[in-house]
This record gives C-alpha cells, structure tokens and sequence, in this order.
C-alpha cells in the first residue's frame, strides 16, 4: 500500500470549475477566456457555441453517453502524447447533456418519464469521467444553467450535488442592464444550493472576487491574482 502526502495534490495542477448561471450570462464566452480552450458539446448543444464562433475555438461534439465516453478517451490519450494540445477542457454543457442522456435512456427503456433513481445512472456514467479527468494536467470547467428564476438548478439527481462536491471552485455568471449597458459578471454567489466555495489555498480575499464589466473577455486575468492563477500572457508567451 502506497501512502501518498497531500501535498502531492498541488502536482494535479488545475482548476475544476463548476459555473453556473441562466441563458445568455456570458458563461460560454467566460470559459473561453481560459488557456487554450477545448469545448467538448453534445450535438444537440452546439447552438451555445454560436456566442464564441468569431473566436475560431476548437471543440469536439458527442452524440450519445457512449460516445462521450470514447471521446475523452481519446483525447486523453491525445493529450499524452502532446501536453500542450489544450489547457482548458470546457464541458457545455452538463444540462443539455442530461437533456440528451434523459431522451436516451427513455427510448431504451420504452418509457415516458424517468424516474428519480434512473438518474444515478446518469450520475454514476459521470462519476467514472470524473476519476479519469482527476489527473488531467488542465482546467476543467464544467457549465451548467439555472432557470430564469434562478432559484431551480437544471441538474437532476445526485449529480446536483455530485458536481460542486467534486469542484475546486464555484461560479456564479449573471449579465444585467446597468443605465442602458449589459454588463457581465462572474463571481462567487454565497447563496442558493451552490454556494461559493474556493477549495485550494489563495488567500483570505478570494470570497471577494470582483469581476464586473460590460465585456466579459477578461474574466479570466481579472481571476488570475485571486486564485494563484498565471496570467494569459505568462501560460502563452508571445514569441
């Protein structure tokens, strides 16, 4: 038996992000910020990329669970053989593919309606991504939305808790009208179901994370000091 140290978490080297918000927030446009972005998108989702399609970003698309399984299969292998492929893996998103996952489910089982513990299958299928993309040496940032009310989170079953409980970081995205501008801002909401939570050691003002601005494009750097993030400029140098 192999007794580890925790210090050796440190080696795993990136974030796990769970953001969260209603359509139009600015959530995709968010994660783009990030290093060298991949989106990884279920077929029936790709209308979410449209926000980003002037950024010319590379993504990958799954049309079933098992598909999705054998993408990041392979671009696990893929990302062995050459580290620097992406730094970001942005999954957009986890409500659309529950969407795509319930319609599955329903034409294999012939029936109407699912039930509550036919959710843990969705769970369990992610609860194995989970454990493979653990040791991935990138960010992971999984997208999620919220009703319009904001007070009904989209996720279902287990994996509503599943999901912050397995996340370094939690984020809330929101744009609002502020005399005639949309403005866009990311930050840790404090309350709700997912409330904010920092799981790594950045310093006391991190809670206090101010992001706000009529563009959401430098989100990220605007993290950066908070979180013991590099900035864009130091993860890609310009040669």
């Amino acid at each position: 038996m192999k007794i580890h140290r925790s210090g050796e978490l440190r080696e795993l080297r990136g974030y796990s992000v769970l953001l969260y918000g209603t359509n139009g927030s600015g959530k995709t446009h968010f994660s783009s910020t990030w290093p060298k972005p991949l989106f990884i998108v279920p077929v029936i989702g790709l209308n979410e990329l449209k926000t980003i399609e002037d950024y010319d970003l590379p993504y990958v698309t799954f049309n079933s669970i098992d598909d999705l399984k054998g993408k990041v299969k392979e671009l696990g292998g893929m990302l062995q053989k050459d580290p620097d492929l992406f730094k970001t893996l942005v999954f957009d998103s986890l409500t659309t593919t529950q969407t795509m996952f319930e319609t599955e489910l329903k034409e294999r089982s012939r029936v109407d309606k699912m039930e509550w513990e036919d959710w843990g299958k969705f769970t369990t299928t992610f609860v194995g991504l989970l454990t493979s993309l653990h040791s991935w040496p990138v960010h992971k940032i999984w997208i999620t939305h919220t009703s319009d009310t904001e007070k009904i989170y989209a996720l279902k079953g287990d994996s509503r808790q599943l999901f912050p409980g397995n996340c370094d970081l939690i984020l809330y995205s929101e744009c609002r009208d502020v005399q005639g501008v949309t403005q866009f801002r990311v930050h840790p909401n404090r309350s709700g179901p997912w409330p904010a939570r920092v799981r790594r050691s950045v310093g006391p003002d991190t809670v206090r994370i101010p992001i706000m601005g009529p563009d959401p494009s430098p989100c990220y750097d605007l993290l950066a000091p908070h979180l013991g993030l590099r900035s864009l400029a130091e993860e890609e140098p310009i040669e």
